[in-house]
């Protein structure tokens, strides 16, 4: 849960962009963000239906309930009954609790939506050489796999040319 009343700053940490790059890299954030708004209405949107539905069976149930109480047996009174209750239930259920957290997250991804992309420009420098230590069976062919490893390991530590 993010705070309402907090500013919120993306920050890209890498070398330095041109500024068509940083206005992608702003857009992406911005679309990403905006596709998450939209799929929260959506969600909003599908859930109201369905509780809709729910409630219109339930109260349909309960209005059958009550007219035919008197004429069908006690057994079937309170299946319908059951019914009813579970189907008003649901609609609750997907009202107040449901749509609550989709409401929440979308609230998140407008904030996000809504905050600043700033890019933080940082040298290109080769990190620590990766270390590794193999404690495996070579008995049963895994030298070539450990080869293969430090094959790779060996070039991803070599130093970059600029």
């Amino acid at each position: 849960m993010i705070p309402l009343n907090m500013d919120i700053v993306i920050e890209f940490h890498c070398p330095e962009v041109d500024d068509e790059t940083k206005k992608s890299m702003i857009k992406a954030v911005k679309n990403n963000f905006g596709m998450d708004i939209d799929d929260a209405d959506y969600d909003i949107s599908k859930t109201n239906k369905i509780s809709l539905v729910y409630g219109l069976v339930g109260l349909i149930l309960l209005i059958i309930n009550l007219l035919t109480e008197k004429y069908i047996g006690p057994v079937l009174s309170n299946f319908i009954c059951v019914v009813w209750w579970v189907a008003i239930w649901d609609m609750i259920e997907i009202l107040f609790i449901e749509n609550q957290e989709i409401k929440w997250k979308r609230l998140n991804n407008q904030q996000l939506y809504d905050s600043t992309v700033t890019f933080v420009f940082e040298e290109k420098t080769v990190s620590k050489p990766i270390k590794m230590v193999y404690t495996g069976n070579l008995i049963i062919g895994r030298d070539k796999t450990l080869a293969l490893i430090a094959d790779i390991l060996n070039k991803l530590n070599r130093p970059r040319q600029a």
